[in-house]
């Protein structure tokens, strides 16, 4: 159903690898970026189509990102979800801009028609099959850490759905997001989030917590939204019905929560995981 993640997500960079023709071919493909926007003020959103159609990616995970004239590389998360690359061969990023090398390429150089080089890694994903039994999710994102859940969330959206025409397919049980964010404004997909909530009342919940609260919250964010960090309460009550967690953020909020989630009685087996220094 779902694997154990690597100690550091897709978010390390190292030196370019030439050798990317020795990779298996659906972990492997150029990629033409079609779209372009700005999530936030530091987030800039990517809409790119693979050339190879046998690419293809779990969600949850993220690929390593090969810039043209960078030689370093850097792992971005999917914020999209398969189904999307299946039927229309689109991915899509959204990249923070930083001094690494590829992010900062992405906010400084990145133009419609440019092509990269795109490569698929990562242990952590979420992908049931039909006949497994139900779980429930509880989804912890620090920042930018909101990318792979947003994937695995799009995942369980196509899920639902296909449970509700069909009645068939994978039954999910509840799903819980606790999403924490400096301000208001990085809170990226915060309006789709909402709506997921709409459609999917008792199924899906969520709780926004902002750090540096600069400005009011707004009416519609106010029912949803706590002013402050993530305390070892809050994931004690979201861990009720033994969920699956699922947590991506900076190392520091990363060590908190797992140790919150341990001492509320998660298994270790039932915390996946990605983080960053």
């Amino acid at each position: 159903m779902a694997a154990a993640a690597a100690p550091l997500g897709g978010v390390q960079t190292h030196s370019l690898d030439p050798r990317l023709e020795d990779c298996p071919r659906e972990t492997v493909s150029r990629a033409t970026v079609v779209g372009m926007w700005d999530e936030s003020s530091t987030v800039k959103g990517l809409k790119l189509r693979i050339h190879n159609q046998q690419f293809t990616f779990k969600a949850g995970q993220w690929v390593d990102f090969y810039a043209p004239g960078i030689a370093e590389m850097t792992g971005f998360s999917f914020c999209s979800n398969p189904e999307q690359m299946e039927s229309e061969s689109i991915f899509e990023l959204a990249v923070k801009d930083s001094v690494d090398n590829p992010a900062h390429w992405v906010h400084t150089q990145c133009k419609v028609g440019v092509e990269v080089t795109v490569r698929v890694g990562g242990d952590f994903y979420f992908d049931p099959r039909p006949s497994d039994p139900p779980v429930n999710l509880l989804l912890v994102a620090g920042g930018v850490g909101i990318n792979p859940l947003r994937s695995i969330l799009m995942h369980c959206v196509h899920l639902m759905r296909q449970r509700v025409l069909t009645q068939a397919g994978y039954q999910l049980g509840k799903i819980h997001l606790i999403f924490t964010a400096r301000t208001i404004s990085e809170l990226i997909f915060k309006d789709w989030l909402l709506s997921l909530v709409q459609e999917f009342p008792g199924k899906m919940s969520l709780r926004f917590h902002i750090t540096r609260c600069k400005s009011p919250v707004t009416e519609d964010l106010k029912p949803y939204t706590t002013v402050g960090r993530i305390t070892g309460q809050d994931l004690l009550q979201a861990s009720q019905g033994s969920p699956h967690c699922f947590v991506c953020g900076p190392s520091s909020m990363y060590d908190f929560v797992t140790d919150a989630l341990g001492g509320a009685g998660i298994p270790k087996d039932k915390i996946f995981y990605e983080k960053w220094q």
